[in-house]
């Protein structure tokens, strides 16, 4: 992932790579990043920027990926510490050739969001 302009403490503009094992291709995607708090949730979304110069300047020798996705987090309760709510919502504008590989990637959007926010699934061994 390539940070290309920051907008706020709260929204970024970037551009990603996204490698598929799948069809052994890869594809470009320029999105906006941006994080709100509805209520008690907070939401990270992800909107693929449709039609943009970069794409024109390239032109077809690139593959773009069109893709948004949301992700809630909310308290299981809110007057627990413990317990999270994940909600998934979005679109991909693909063949849906490989839903396995979207799954996955949505559901290590979700783990690398808990791992750097709440604690790691796991530590690696100290070298000595």
């Amino acid at each position: 992932m390539q940070v290309l302009q920051v907008i706020s403490r709260d929204a970024l503009v970037i551009h990603r790579v996204l490698f598929n094992p799948h069809t052994q291709s890869s594809s470009n995607s320029l999105e906006l990043l941006w994080r709100v708090r509805l209520g008690d949730e907070f939401v990270i979304l992800d909107s693929a920027l449709q039609h943009n110069a970069v794409q024109q300047c390239l032109g077809a020798s690139y593959k773009w990926t069109q893709m948004t996705t949301s992700l809630g987090f909310a308290p299981l309760d809110v007057n627990q510490d413990s317990g999270c709510v994940l909600r998934h919502g979005g679109w991909l504008r693909t063949m849906i050739t490989n839903v396995n590989y979207w799954f996955m990637e949505m559901f290590f959007m979700a783990l690398r969001y808990e791992s750097t926010m709440v604690t790691p699934v796991f530590a690696l061994p100290s070298e000595e």
